[in-house]
């Protein structure tokens, strides 16, 4: 809506110190490789993502963590008292798209690590692009929004994406990377 199109919770300062995107849509690429149904490299650079959002000063209950998958969400609840404590890490809410909905926070980050190892079978391709699925996470953000994704994603998206009964995962990850370059800092 345009009343909240350039609502940003995050000051123009820290995006340039702390190197969190200027636009409040961020999608982050990586190589991280799957393994035993999660992305545990994908879930530590959401839990760095996160200490630099914290020393920019949000706060845990601002931020909503949401991945299709339970084990994604283990993993980065994992990562994140690793890296930061129980005490801290406990404030941070991480859930599944399904159990996401009817919440809000002012900062989204959404995981789409598969558990694949960077093949997509057909069905995960359709579970993941699922307009539904991905309308809940989207939504859920009142002032930024981060999507992670493997590479490989966008590559299997970009091949199948469209062709999958029900997949709208490639759509998807083209508007991310288009909000991404949408806005430079001035």
């Amino acid at each position: 809506a345009g009343s909240v199109a350039k609502r940003d919770i995050i000051d123009r300062s820290s995006i340039t110190m702390r190197g969190l995107g200027a636009s409040t849509v961020q999608l982050i690429t990586h190589r991280c490789r799957a393994r035993g149904g999660g992305n545990p490299g994908e879930a530590s650079l959401i839990a760095d993502l996160i200490a630099k959002l914290l020393r920019a000063g949000i706060k845990p209950d601002q931020i909503g963590i949401i991945s299709p998958h339970r084990i994604q969400n283990s993993l980065i609840t994992q990562k994140l008292v690793n890296k930061l404590g129980p005490k801290i890490a406990q404030h941070f809410s991480i859930d599944t798209v399904e159990r996401f909905q009817g919440q809000e926070r002012e900062i989204i980050i959404f995981s789409l690590a598969t558990g694949k190892d960077g093949s997509l079978m057909k069905g995960e391709g359709i579970f993941l692009g699922d307009a539904r699925r991905i309308n809940v996470a989207i939504t859920r953000s009142k002032s930024r929004f981060y999507c992670f994704a493997p590479e490989s994603l966008l590559r299997h998206a970009a091949r199948h994406g469209t062709k999958d009964k029900g997949s709208d995962l490639d759509d998807f990850l083209k508007w991310c990377q288009r909000q991404s370059r949408k806005r430079k800092l001035r």
